[in-house]
């Protein structure tokens, strides 16, 4: 007898290159697998602006990096005497405009490099419907930067508009089978309930117009494996929304068989052991300290571990340095 309903993504028709460079962007999804690449020395960039949580404002973000368009200065607000973009988070901030937009326009330079580089896979992971028209100008903000509500109108985003947005953001991909889209399976509780099961419907009708397109983007069912397959808030952090280590965990194994091939699995399995030992770092402890030959013994088989990494993992060679420096290899 089965008491639940498993949920096991089909196999992607194209494979992820471990080698490429990967974009997140969005909420949730976006920020635990992307860390989770990351860690195993993949090229990652893990929302560059900030979280964003709604398609029109990444949407926003996709122009700059994908196309030519150029940050607006007139979107920059002036708070407490430190500037902020509308169209980003509340990570970036400057102490001049012209410092706020060299900063935008450096990221968004290298990222440009990146994507004319390699291979790119881009994850957008929508979060919420819900949007904030800034009342000066009329247009949808990324981030209220605590401005006083009384200079925001909040609003649902139709489907048109979901639509628009999407569409906007798959055919500034070069290869639109490189971008796969998720809907974030936290509930954005400050909407209501009611709220947020209307926005995320919304959401998700969007994404499945763009699916249709053929050779069109894929999609990695993570909002139904956390709501429909694991179905229980033992899988939910403390504040009853968040997913846990075990649900990220449990859906970053559905992740990798649906989008890597068997010999990928295995080279990312022989990192994450690498990775391990990497931070188990002996010469802290009183005991290892009085028993220097284990601490050099450790290391040796750490050095040698670390040399069979791929050359792709951006931590390879600083390693490889420390771990000299250590034990004077």
């Amino acid at each position: 007898m089965k008491f639940r309903t498993e949920l096991n993504p089909d196999k992607s028709d194209f494979l992820l290159d471990l080698s490429g460079f990967y974009f997140f962007i969005g909420s949730c999804f976006s920020e635990n697998i992307g860390l989770k690449l990351k860690r195993l020395g993949l090229d990652v960039a893990i929302n560059p602006f900030g979280t964003i949580y709604n398609p029109q404002s990444i949407a926003v973000i996709f122009s700059w990096v994908f196309s030519n368009e150029k940050p607006k200065s007139n979107r920059i607000i002036k708070r407490e005497g430190v500037y902020f973009h509308l169209d980003v988070a509340q990570d970036f901030f400057g102490e001049s405009e012209a410092d706020l937009m060299l900063k935008i326009d450096s990221e968004i330079i290298r990222l440009k490099s990146k994507v004319n580089q390699k291979p790119t896979y881009t994850f957008v992971t929508l979060g919420t419907a819900v949007i904030y028209n800034y009342t000066k100008d009329g247009e949808i903000v990324a981030n209220c930067h605590k401005l006083p509500a009384i200079e925001f109108e909040r609003d649902f985003l139709n489907l048109e508009q979901i639509n628009k947005a999407l569409r906007n953001i798959s055919n500034l991909i070069f290869n639109p089978n490189k971008l796969i889209v998720t809907l974030s399976p936290v509930r954005h509780t400050k909407e209501t309930l009611v709220g947020n099961s209307l926005s995320k419907s919304l959401l998700r009708v969007g994404i499945e117009s763009i699916l249709k397109k053929e050779g069109g983007p894929g999609y990695f069912p993570a909002f139904e494996i956390f709501i429909d397959d694991l179905r229980d808030y033992r899988f939910a952090n403390e504040d009853l929304v968040h997913p846990n280590i075990m649900a990220v965990n449990y859906i970053w194994d559905k992740f990798k068989e649906a989008y890597f091939s068997k010999a990928s699995i295995e080279i990312l399995s022989a990192i994450e052991k690498t990775v391990l030992l990497y931070e188990h770092k002996l010469d802290k402890t009183k005991w290892y300290a009085a028993n220097p030959d284990i601490i050099i013994t450790h290391y040796h088989k750490l050095f040698n571990q670390v040399k069979l990494l791929p050359d792709w993992v951006w931590y390879k060679t600083n390693w490889l340095e420390e771990i000299r420096d250590r034990i004077s290899i």
